[in-house]
């Protein structure tokens, strides 16, 4: 999915360029899968975290699911949560 996303197509092209820097932004190919990933160093200066760039269709799903299978934590503890382990551009 993440490679028929339209927003991230050129990041995805960009980063498969022969000698391409990588992190780019943040961004990286894992290996093996090609995956889209985003590496995280929140201010607080306490580590970094590798999350998984979600395309669009998938963002609401993955909220809505966080959600309700958290049992309703509220907005901003599902949004911190999910925010270690995925990314978006708007986030």
């Amino acid at each position: 999915l993440q490679r028929a996303d339209k927003e991230l197509q050129p990041i995805i092209i960009a980063l498969s360029e022969p000698g391409a820097a990588s992190p780019q932004n943040g961004y990286y190919l894992r290996i093996p899968d090609n995956m889209l990933m985003h590496l995280w160093y929140p201010k607080s200066g306490l580590g970094s975290y590798r999350q998984v760039v979600l395309p669009f269709e998938l963002r609401s799903i993955v909220f809505e699911q966080f959600h309700t299978k958290g049992n309703h934590p509220g907005y901003l503890k599902s949004y911190m949560t999910l925010r270690q382990r995925f990314f978006w551009n708007t986030m």
